[in-house]
């Protein structure tokens, strides 16, 4: 659904946030449905993938969640342009 969600909408980007140390959801498995989604490389290039070194709830980690923000602000400021 996110695929079709992509092609129809030209605004939807996409900010995926993996935990290394992730045992709930790990990272590869979510790179793996990313990998598969079928999309041209235009729709790919609207997702932004970030990784941090962390575990599930990397905004408990104080690294990961300052490095989280900042990189959801740039998100969210991209989007503006």
């Amino acid at each position: 659904k996110l695929a079709r969600a992509m092609r129809m909408n030209p605004d939807l980007r996409v900010h995926v946030a993996y935990g290394y140390f992730d045992g709930a959801t790990p990272y590869y498995g979510a790179e793996h449905v990313f990998a598969h989604l079928r999309l041209p490389p235009e729709l790919y290039a609207r997702i932004e993938h970030k990784y941090y070194l962390a575990g599930h709830m990397m905004y408990v980690h104080p690294e990961s969640r300052k490095a989280q923000s900042q990189d959801l602000i740039d998100f969210v400021a991209g989007g503006q342009q």
